[in-house]
């Protein structure tokens, strides 16, 4: 037999069975919104790596907001799985960050242009598969209903707090790697921005299979 206590999940013998702390859910959202800062270059490089016009090359970053639709409505019913789909998330986003950094490179062809399409599509699942269970644990913790509702209001501060850090990141990273000079060093600074971004969101395979508890756990609790 096993009872919730705090933010751990104890048996009769007091020991700890599993750990699921709000400090790791907090780490795991600003992984997850890692994921899609790059987003914010997407058309800049869409203009001057694959010769768009700005408008057309403004849609391309809508291919990250599919996938995190898609990502979220696939994921959603799956409490079952939700330790595995919180372990590949990271690793699905980090792939296809990773093959934004390998395709980045000036006068790209329409191929090109639609691989970064994808990819990018990919990336953005990545954040929709491990949202609604990230949520739901963030909202589940807490010993008192107090609690509970002082790690649901956090959601939306730490959401404002790691899109302002990442941004910085990404500009810091850009700026060094040359984003203002021609497209050759355009082209430079957009695989050093998804390549940082790539191992970055890469850590959070480390951990982020240990922040949902385990389903059987949660039904007995029912």
């Amino acid at each position: 037999m096993k009872f919730r206590v705090g933010g751990a999940v104890r048996d009769q013998r007091g020991e700890h069975a599993v750990r699921y702390p709000l400090q790791q859910c907090v780490g795991q959202q600003f992984d997850a919104l890692d994921e899609i800062t790059p987003g914010a270059f997407v058309s800049f490089f869409g203009q001057h790596l694959g010769g768009f016009d700005p408008l057309p090359a403004g849609f391309l970053g809508a291919a990250l907001a599919a996938g995190w639709t898609v990502g979220s409505m696939l994921s959603a019913g799956r409490a079952g799985q939700a330790r595995q789909l919180m372990a590949i998330a990271p690793l699905v986003s980090a792939i296809g960050l990773t093959g934004l950094a390998l395709s980045a490179h000036p006068e790209a062809s329409l191929i090109t242009v639609l691989l970064w399409v994808v990819l990018l599509f990919v990336a953005g699942s990545g954040v929709g598969i491990a949202w609604p269970h990230m949520m739901t644990t963030v909202m589940s913790t807490g010993r008192t209903p107090e609690e509970k509702d002082t790690a649901s209001a956090s959601i939306t501060t730490v959401q404002l707090i790691a899109t302002a850090l990442g941004a910085s990141l990404a500009g810091t990273v850009t700026n060094l790697a040359g984003i203002d000079g021609d497209a050759y060093a355009i082209g430079t600074a957009a695989r050093w921005l998804y390549g940082t971004f790539a191992v970055i969101v890469f850590l959070g395979v480390l951990y982020a299979n240990r922040i949902v508890p385990p389903y059987e756990t949660s039904r007995s609790e029912a």
